[in-house]
């Protein structure tokens, strides 16, 4: 297996470190190139504290992408495919810049939906059992992350890392239905007449283990959704969702507390570690 080139500035960012010593700390341990990869991509999850859990797979795809169906990978990416990957319907997958890395685990599903990958040193990794069907992912921000855990499943909306440095880690087990949005910035700039500077600068978007998402929820810049919770159909979320609640509106706020939620209707249905 050839060299992962990886930025490590990424992972050093979230754990407050100098690349040096990080470099050091992973030669210390004696990790190969791989162990590496899940190394930093651990960390980055530890930091925002949800459980995002992934097998790395050992296939990978470089000079031999032309062999797969609707997928382009410029030179100096790299792709890697778990075993009983699917790709179906108008699904597509390209990889343009440099030292960007797409992990797609075991038995994930892509079905008419698209990863865009764009600028460098970026680095996407798609948890085992995921499925994502009509769902448009673009991480183009450079240095930036998108992370999905096992279990997780969307069945409509986007994906948008757009911003530099900025990253959107989903949790294991969550459900988003139709036309939910996430992204890590708002598109266009807005500025002070006054001084010039910012005033909607981009932030990293964390939704954690078992959160549901209804139809057309939009999850803005900055947004945290903790554990267990739902958020209704039309929601807009743009500050903290706190652990086993539900919030609705625009903007969302919290309606019902103490809950958790089945993908059936039946309480008995629902993992014991989200109960």
């Amino acid at each position: 297996m050839r060299l992962f080139v990886f930025d490590t500035s990424l992972v050093c960012q979230a754990l407050g470190i100098g690349e040096n010593g990080l470099m050091v700390l992973t030669k210390r341990l004696g990790l190969s190139d791989m162990e590496k990869v899940d190394y930093w991509c651990s960390e980055l999850v530890r930091q925002v504290g949800c459980e995002c859990d992934y097998t790395l797979p050992s296939q990978e795809h470089g000079s031999d992408h032309a062999q797969l169906p609707n997928v382009n990978i410029e030179e100096g990416n790299r792709l890697i495919l778990g075993n009983n990957v699917q790709i179906s319907g108008k699904s597509r997958i390209d990889i343009k810049g440099k030292r960007n890395i797409v992990i797609i685990c075991n038995d994930v599903r892509l079905s008419d939906s698209t990863i865009l990958v764009q600028r460098d040193a970026n680095i996407v990794v798609i948890g085992n059992r995921v499925l994502l069907r009509h769902v448009g992912l673009k991480i183009s921000g450079g240095k930036s992350a998108f992370m999905m855990g096992r279990n997780a499943t969307w069945v409509g909306g986007s994906g948008l890392c757009e911003a530099p440095e900025r990253n959107v880690i989903v949790g294991n087990d969550c459900m988003f239905a139709q036309s939910v949005v996430l992204r890590t910035d708002d598109g266009h700039g807005i500025f002070s007449r006054t001084t010039g500077e910012q005033v909607n600068g981009p932030a990293s978007v964390a939704v954690h283990e078992h959160v549901w998402l209804g139809n057309a929820v939009r999850v803005n810049k900055g947004a945290v959704i903790h554990r267990g919770s739902v958020l209704a159909a039309g929601s807009v979320v743009s500050g903290t969702v706190e652990p086993h609640c539900v919030y609705g509106g625009v903007p969302a706020h919290k309606i019902r507390e103490d809950v958790t939620w089945s993908r059936t209707m039946q309480f008995e249905d629902i993992p014991e570690l989200y109960r």
